[in-house]
Protein backbone atom coordinates (compact mmCIF):
# COMPACT_ATOMS: atom_id res chain seq x y z
CA UNK A 1 0.00 0.00 0.00
CA UNK A 2 1.11 3.54 -0.70
CA UNK A 3 0.07 6.91 0.71
CA UNK A 4 -1.84 9.06 -1.79
CA UNK A 5 -2.43 12.76 -2.30
CA UNK A 6 -6.24 13.25 -2.59
CA UNK A 7 -5.68 16.19 -4.96
CA UNK A 8 -4.71 13.74 -7.72
CA UNK A 9 -8.39 12.75 -8.25
CA UNK A 10 -9.99 14.66 -11.12
CA UNK A 11 -13.64 13.70 -10.51
CA UNK A 12 -15.98 12.48 -7.81
CA UNK A 13 -19.49 11.11 -8.24
CA UNK A 14 -21.84 11.67 -5.30
CA UNK A 15 -24.71 9.56 -6.69
CA UNK A 16 -23.18 6.56 -8.42
CA UNK A 17 -25.17 4.12 -10.48
CA UNK A 18 -24.63 0.48 -9.53
CA UNK A 19 -25.10 -2.77 -11.40
CA UNK A 20 -25.79 -6.12 -9.81
CA UNK A 21 -25.31 -9.22 -11.93
CA UNK A 22 -26.96 -12.21 -10.24
CA UNK A 23 -25.36 -15.43 -11.40
CA UNK A 24 -27.61 -18.42 -12.02
CA UNK A 25 -27.25 -21.99 -13.13
CA UNK A 26 -24.85 -22.48 -16.01
CA UNK A 27 -23.46 -18.96 -15.61
CA UNK A 28 -26.55 -17.14 -16.92
CA UNK A 29 -26.90 -13.68 -15.40
CA UNK A 30 -29.86 -11.54 -14.34
CA UNK A 31 -28.66 -7.94 -14.52
CA UNK A 32 -30.05 -5.00 -12.53
CA UNK A 33 -29.17 -1.31 -12.61
CA UNK A 34 -29.62 0.52 -9.30
CA UNK A 35 -30.16 4.30 -9.09
CA UNK A 36 -30.64 6.42 -5.99
CA UNK A 37 -29.07 4.12 -3.42
CA UNK A 38 -27.83 5.90 -0.31
CA UNK A 39 -24.67 3.75 -0.15
CA UNK A 40 -22.88 0.79 -1.64
CA UNK A 41 -23.76 -1.11 1.56
CA UNK A 42 -27.46 -0.62 0.80
CA UNK A 43 -27.05 -2.19 -2.65
CA UNK A 44 -24.90 -5.01 -1.31
CA UNK A 45 -27.44 -5.78 1.43
CA UNK A 46 -30.25 -5.90 -1.17
CA UNK A 47 -28.22 -8.27 -3.32
CA UNK A 48 -27.24 -10.52 -0.39
CA UNK A 49 -30.90 -10.82 0.66
CA UNK A 50 -31.73 -12.26 -2.77
CA UNK A 51 -29.72 -15.39 -1.93
CA UNK A 52 -28.01 -15.79 -5.32
CA UNK A 53 -24.34 -15.39 -6.17
CA UNK A 54 -23.65 -11.95 -7.62
CA UNK A 55 -21.12 -9.43 -8.82
CA UNK A 56 -21.61 -5.80 -7.76
CA UNK A 57 -20.26 -2.99 -9.93
CA UNK A 58 -20.25 0.80 -10.00
CA UNK A 59 -20.78 2.32 -13.42
CA UNK A 60 -18.02 4.62 -14.55
CA UNK A 61 -18.99 7.17 -17.21
CA UNK A 62 -16.88 6.90 -20.34
CA UNK A 63 -17.25 8.56 -23.75
CA UNK A 64 -18.12 5.28 -25.51
CA UNK A 65 -20.52 4.07 -22.80
CA UNK A 66 -20.27 3.16 -19.14
CA UNK A 67 -17.35 1.20 -17.79
CA UNK A 68 -17.74 -1.07 -14.80
CA UNK A 69 -15.71 -1.11 -11.60
CA UNK A 70 -16.17 -4.36 -9.66
CA UNK A 71 -16.85 -3.60 -5.99
CA UNK A 72 -17.63 -7.05 -4.61
CA UNK A 73 -18.48 -10.62 -5.42
CA UNK A 74 -20.61 -13.00 -3.36
CA UNK A 75 -20.63 -16.72 -4.02
CA UNK A 76 -23.46 -19.02 -2.99
CA UNK A 77 -23.44 -22.77 -2.46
Amino acid sequence: MNPIDPRTATEEHDSPVYRVYFIGEGGATDEWQVHGASSVEEVQSWALNDGRAFDLFAEWPRPMGPGLLRLSTAQRG
